[in-house]
Parts: C-alpha cells; structure tokens; sequence
C-alpha cells in the first residue's frame, strides 16, 4: 500500500511538472516578424524589421548572413570593376532600432545588382533583440528583393 501511494504521488508530481512546462509562456510571445527591402538612392538600401528590434552591435556581416545575391560596383582608385556575394567588403551598415540603412562604401561607385533575402537565416532571430524561435518570420513579399541598374 505504501508503495502504491508513494507511486501515484511520484506520478502526480511528473504530471504537475509536465503542466507546468507546458503551460509556460514561450520567451517572447509568438509573434510576427516581417522583413523587408526598400531602395533609398543608387548607394543605399534599408533592410526594416517589423515586429522587433535589430541588434545594436549588429554588423554589415550580420546582414551578409541575412541577404543574398551578388553585387557589382566599380572601385574609385582605379575603375575596376568587382563582382562578390560578399555585401560586407563592399557596403556600410547604419543600425537603427527597426531600420539597418545600408550604404556603398566610400571606395567604390556604380552599385548594380539584385539583393534578396536568404530565408533559410531569418528564422533564428540572433540578429534581434527580441526574436524567438517560437516567432513567425516571414518576408513582405512585395518588398523581398531590390535591383540596382
């Protein structure tokens, strides 16, 4: 008998327990984060974040993670043209709380190409300061890519 007690009493416990886990409140609600681009001038685009905030310290090679696509720009000292998927040796990041404004480095001229998000990246939220992986990213499908002439 005093076993079957303290055995309803141990499963009464994992039961509790389990409630209680289940019952938690995930770290940030659920909600919607939605990305999305908007050319500004011929050297500058602004990646916005609604829904959350971006990271303070976040950095042009953050974004390189977020963004994808391969630019074209021509270098001052020489007119060389240079072609990389790598936007951070070629571009600036300005971080505003929901706004990362985006500029061509001071080095180069003549941005050409088309940048659009890498969606497989925007579901971690490392990049936020208040994404979750239980939120749901999702990209304004209006506003997913940009082209430069």
């Amino acid at each position: 008998m005093k076993n079957t007690i303290k055995l309803f009493g141990i499963i009464a416990l994992v039961a509790i327990i389990g409630l209680f886990f289940t019952a938690c409140d995930n770290d940030n609600g659920g909600k919607t984060i939605t990305f999305s681009l908007d050319i500004v001038d011929s050297r500058t685009f602004n990646v916005t974040v609604e829904g959350a905030k971006w990271l303070e310290d976040n950095t042009m090679s953050g974004m390189n993670i977020l963004l994808s696509g391969s630019l074209t720009v021509n270098r001052n000292s020489d007119g060389y043209e240079y072609t990389t998927p790598r936007f951070y040796e070629i571009l600036e990041a300005e971080i505003t709380d929901n706004v990362a404004i985006i500029r061509l480095q001071d080095l180069f001229y003549g941005l050409k190409g088309t940048i659009s998000f890498n969606t497989s990246e925007l579901t971690n939220g490392q990049f936020l300061t208040n994404g979750g992986h239980s939120d749901v990213y999702q990209v304004n499908t209006s506003k997913s890519s940009i082209t430069f002439p």
